[in-house]
């Protein structure tokens, strides 16, 4: 692939090029300055860490879901 097809695809994708090649440091153009933060900060956290920011959040949704299924239409 040449420098100007990467450039396009990363265009087209709203990502930098580094995150095209794979680089672990690079996060997509798209994302807002929390969700960088937060990914950020997870990749700081030991295996523990992640692991329960991982159930934490699996929780949270399911919530989240539960009480979008049972709000009320007015």
């Amino acid at each position: 692939m040449n420098y100007e097809t990467l450039c396009l695809l990363a265009d087209y994708f709203e990502v930098s090029t580094d995150y095209l090649l794979g680089r672990q440091d690079a996060l997509p153009s798209f994302l807002s300055e929390r969700e960088r933060e937060v990914i950020e900060r997870y990749r700081g956290l030991n295996e523990y860490g992640r692991e329960t920011v991982e159930h934490v959040l699996a929780f949270e949704y399911a919530r989240a879901a539960a009480r979008g299924a049972q709000t009320p239409s007015c």
